[in-house]
């Protein structure tokens, strides 16, 4: 629930806009429980979730196919991929990279 103002977050401008999302998680010790907590408010607002990206924030943490595994079992979710750790972080590489690591296909933005 990230706030953009006091009463008014995120999920309220996905809401408001009828737009679909995609929740980015972690890959640190608790992301399990942070991403449930996520998942559930989605559902608690009607959001449209086209699914989940595992963004490897840490170099240790959850061993990524089972983490992957565990978003599918708990929501019956897809996960589109997963970002991979970078100790040094470049925009430009970041950029030219992501569609190596994530399944944009289903994300309606072939022609951008």
């Amino acid at each position: 629930m990230t706030p953009i103002s006091k009463n008014y977050f995120v999920s309220d401008l996905i809401s408001d806009l009828q737009m679909n999302t995609i929740i980015v998680t972690g890959s640190k010790v608790g992301t399990v429980n942070h991403l449930m907590l996520t998942y559930q408010h989605v559902k608690e607002k009607n959001l449209c979730l086209n699914g989940f990206v595992i963004n490897q924030n840490v170099s240790d943490g959850y061993e990524l196919s089972n983490l992957k595994q565990q978003i599918i079992d708990l929501t019956g979710q897809i996960v589109y991929g997963t970002i991979p750790y970078q100790k040094s972080f470049n925009i430009e590489s970041y950029v030219e990279n992501f569609s190596n690591f994530i399944d944009i296909s289903s994300f309606g933005f072939e022609n951008i």
